[in-house]
């Protein structure tokens, strides 16, 4: 199948381009608003020049934990996990409600899983955003809602520093304080600052601190800045399932003589339609890269997971044992039982008695 002559270069992968020849074999850091958006850019990038030696993606995030993680190392913290984060948002508020310092609707709230959730978003914003409790209470009525949100703000921010790991915020704010002697030694090379980066809050300090060690703003695109300029004409089309319309558009593909490295496909949802993605080019022995992946469910570890919750939630019954056996989601030779009928038997009958 012949391939069809690539389209012009965008001005955002131009730009790469002359980087990269003008520094062929020199580190660049090409800092994005996500690791897949810089991955599909290069890929661009090496299908046009051949390759894409030197090149690295970052996203500010990445680069902050590499400047902070000595620091943070060395005064005994490290970054917390959402879990860590979300469970001391929620000590903060209840503290709050305990101590009778919300207004009466919060508190009904406060039991909400809705609102705690929201509350929690809230506050990691704020956060980003450089802005604390006294701030926030200082431009704020004291019947405004924003007031109880200062106080819980506050709260956190009180718990927070008596604990062994900080939010991503903190995260950035020890990589700021630390960036004069910890970024020289990390970030070296060619820095290429992608657009549509966050400029606001502690993020947008770090991009300004960059600039400031030499970064280089790429120039945006008109068009979609991770992808060249298509032109050509738009067909519309039904089918009757996800399945069936992935199945078409491959089928339009190898018509029209493209390759599929040279195709994108947009869904709705992309866990329905990355599925059936998946299951076609297993079929077809085709390679596919999906953005955001693929439900944890579809895996076999997924798959395994599942069982294991059912089997607890349904009272330890044997059949389920039985299943995941059976489909392979359970190899027993891995943990050097033997597998043999009487064995298996034996051990159904135990599971039965036993519980």
């Amino acid at each position: 199948m012949s391939s069809p002559p690539l389209a012009p270069p965008s001005r955002l992968l131009g730009a790469l381009q002359r980087v990269g020849a003008a520094h062929p074999l020199e580190r660049k850091i090409l800092v994005a608003p996500s690791i897949n958006w810089a991955r599909e850019l290069l890929r661009q990038l090496a299908r046009r020049d051949g390759g894409w030696v030197g090149w690295e993606s970052m996203t500010l995030r990445g680069i902050a934990d590499e400047i902070a993680l000595l620091p943070l190392s060395e005064a005994g913290r490290r970054a917390g996990t959402d879990i860590e984060i979300g469970a001391l948002i929620g000590e903060a508020l209840d503290l709050a409600v305990d101590g009778n310092q919300l207004s009466g609707c919060t508190r009904e709230l406060a039991g909400s899983p809705g609102f705690r959730r929201a509350l929690e978003d809230a506050v990691l914003e704020l956060r980003f955003a450089g802005i604390d409790g006294t701030l926030l209470q200082s431009l704020t009525g004291p019947r405004e809602p924003a007031r109880d949100l200062s106080v819980v703000l506050d709260r956190y921010a009180t718990l927070l520093a008596a604990r062994s790991f900080t939010d991503a915020a903190g995260v950035f704010a020890a990589a700021l304080d630390a960036f004069d002697t910890e970024a020289p030694l990390i970030l070296s090379g060619q820095i290429l600052l992608a657009p549509d980066l966050n400029i606001r809050g502690l993020p947008g300090a770090l991009l300004r601190r960059l600039g400031a060690l030499g970064a280089r703003s790429l120039e945006a695109d008109t068009t979609n800045h991770s992808a060249d300029v298509v032109t050509g004409r738009c067909d519309f089309f039904l089918a009757a399932t996800p399945a069936d319309e992935v199945r078409e558009v491959l089928r339009r593909v190898v018509s029209e003589g493209l390759r599929f490295d040279d195709v994108e496909l947009i869904a709705t949802d992309p866990d329905t339609y990355g599925t059936a993605l998946d299951v076609l080019c297993r079929q077809l022995d085709v390679s596919a890269t999906m953005l955001q992946g693929l439900p944890l469910a579809r895996s076999r570890a997924g798959r395994a997971l599942n069982r294991w919750l059912a089997w607890l939630d349904g009272g330890l019954p044997a059949d389920l044992i039985r299943q995941m056996i059976e489909s392979g989601d359970l190899d027993l030779t891995q943990l050097g039982i033997v597998t043999d009928g009487p064995t298996l038997a034996r051990a159904f009958r135990s599971l039965r008695i036993g519980w």
